[in-house]
């Protein structure tokens, strides 16, 4: 196998792992987000409805996501602009997720821990993607 064909492949690979595992997550979430809105505390800042719309919407758009990541990693051809949008959503899910926990809301400790894993999730992704967009741009610069 080329070099080339290896940095496509570690890439692929840790898009597909990223799409399965936000899939299930999004799929998770939209299955508990009543309780999830209680944990996290939204429920009791914001009210139970709005808190469960909040938590089911992110639920659904990280299925979405998993699922777009999932058709990116299979496909024929992988579009770099594309595995640098699911890096770029990744980071922002972390960035996203260090605001919610620096905000003025009061969130048991619970909801602190699935938060964070949540973040931390998404951080090895975010470099795992760089790293195989690094690979693949460092390899195809060289003429083998």
């Amino acid at each position: 196998m080329s070099p080339g064909k290896q940095t496509d492949r570690f890439l692929r690979i840790a898009l597909l792992v990223n799409s399965r595992i936000s899939a299930v997550l999004g799929a998770a979430v939209l299955l508990a987000a009543g309780p999830i809105a209680e944990q996290v505390g939204l429920a009791a800042a914001l009210g139970f409805t709005p808190a469960f719309g909040f938590v089911f919407a992110a639920g659904l758009a990280v299925l979405l996501f998993g699922t777009g990541v999932g058709w990116t990693a299979k496909s024929r051809s992988l579009d770099q602009r594309t595995a640098a949008a699911a890096l770029l959503l990744n980071a922002a899910w972390v960035l996203g997720s260090i605001g919610f926990l620096l905000s003025p809301f009061v969130i048991p400790d619970g909801g602190k821990w699935i938060v964070l894993t949540l973040a931390y999730v998404a951080a090895v992704f975010t470099a795992l993607h760089g790293y195989g967009m690094w690979r693949a741009r460092m390899f195809s610069s060289r003429s083998v």
